[in-house]
């Protein structure tokens, strides 16, 4: 979740078993993040210090190699969240994003709520039940 000055927030990239989160951070030796992870789904994550994967990846090549194609793809698919966000409907919008999380999740049961959905999208609780109807 990116987050303004203001508190305001939108989702800008999904995660989900086989993805992780400061990669890019890792990669590029750049500061702290600039966006938030925030597990909408339950489940489990792991963890490794920033100091660990930078030792593995000065030893490893491949993995060097695959997190950056990693990156590169949440790159592509945060803009292609910015260009919905900017032109797509509510439930066009939260279409994408049901179909997203179900591929992400272990589950084919997602226990999210409006309020969760409407936080993710930046868009009214009362829109998310409207596109729900919709969809």
């Amino acid at each position: 979740m990116a987050r303004d000055r203001h508190g305001r927030q939108l989702e800008v990239g999904l995660v989900g078993r086989g993805g992780m989160v400061g990669a890019s951070e890792v990669l590029t030796g750049g500061g702290p993040a600039v966006a938030e992870a925030v597990m909408q789904v339950p489940g489990e994550a792991w963890r490794v210090a920033a100091v660990e994967l930078v030792a593995l990846l000065r030893l490893n090549r491949t993995l060097q190699t695959s997190l950056l194609r990693y990156v590169h793809m949440l790159t592509e698919e945060m803009a292609q969240i910015a260009l919905a966000t900017g032109h797509d409907t509510i439930d066009q919008r939260l279409a994408r994003w049901l179909l997203a999380a179900g591929l992400r999740s272990d589950s084919r049961h997602l226990d999210v709520t409006h309020e969760d959905l409407s936080r993710v999208l930046a868009v009214r609780r009362s829109g998310i039940t409207v596109a729900l109807h919709v969809l």
